[in-house]
């Protein structure tokens, strides 16, 4: 079987959500709601021309795949979405990326992996210059050179609640 050259490939995009309620929903009964919700807004030819699709749904958080012109189509099925069996819930949109590994990143806040797929724990203290701090993350540019050589990163990251731990 041949692969389709990109220039011939649907261009799509990546809508992340929040399933907002006060029970876990599993993946199937979200997806299942979602396609009869498009069902019966859309009927059944703009459900396959939406090409809507679950890609994952962890937690209360979840990713679709749909046709890059019809992102708008998208929003308003998860606007009609409100109940999953007797549960009452509401959807959210986190927001919309053209890449999955964006998607991701941006508004599902899965860190990317490292080019050599290796993480650590960090056991010791860490000294250094704070560049960024929020509300419960400092991030830190170590002094020690051999943190930044076994993570690949410029910056290492750690919440106030790790601070405190490390003392």
């Amino acid at each position: 079987m041949k692969v389709i050259p990109p220039t011939l490939r649907d261009n799509v995009r990546y809508v992340a959500f929040e399933v907002i309620s006060d029970e876990i929903v599993k993946a199937a009964e979200i997806r299942n709601e979602i396609l009869s919700a498009t069902t019966s807004l859309l009927g059944d030819v703009g459900l396959t021309d939406l090409r809507i699709e679950l890609i994952s749904f962890v937690g209360q958080k979840g990713l679709l795949r749909c046709r890059h012109n019809r992102i708008e189509d998208v929003r308003s099925v998860l606007a009609t979405v409100f109940r999953v069996k007797k549960l009452r819930l509401s959807v959210r949109v986190l927001g919309v990326s053209g890449t999955l590994a964006g998607a991701k990143e941006k508004y599902l806040q899965i860190e990317k992996q490292s080019k050599g797929g290796t993480s650590f724990n960090i056991k010791r203290p860490i000294s250094g210059k704070a560049i960024k701090m929020n509300d419960s993350e400092i991030d830190i540019v170590a002094d020690d050179n051999k943190v930044i050589d076994r993570s690949d990163v410029g910056l290492v990251g750690i919440a106030i609640h790790d601070n405190k731990e490390l003392k």
